[in-house]
């Protein structure tokens, strides 16, 4: 959970966090996690005619810490989703879509 002033018009939800043991971060650490992806080359976009900026990457940001879990959540897409599902998942990451078709990108 993080710090946020949603959170604060919740009347002792901060506290109740805490007494179940339950970590809130501060702001700054999706805000971090933000510049990460945006300042990191390895996150940077492959996707052909994209912007550089999409990246097909997600930081998971929780204890004050951020890892990246995209690519394991893809790896484990067959057991998850199903592998027919997967399968036909992933043709439709990998081949033209209708957007890119009518867009032009």
């Amino acid at each position: 959970m993080t710090r946020t002033p949603l959170g604060d018009a919740i009347p002792g939800l901060w506290e109740d966090l805490d007494r179940r043991g339950i970590p809130v971060q501060e702001p700054l650490w999706v805000a971090r996690s933000v510049g990460t992806l945006a300042a990191d080359e390895k996150f940077h976009g492959s996707l052909p005619r994209s912007p550089s900026l999409i990246t097909g990457h997600t930081l998971y940001s929780a204890h004050s810490q951020m890892w990246e879990i995209e690519d394991a959540i893809t790896r484990l897409e067959p057991e998850w989703l199903g592998k027919e599902n997967a399968r036909i998942f992933d043709l439709s990451r990998h081949g033209p879509s209708y957007f890119t078709s009518k867009s032009g990108l």
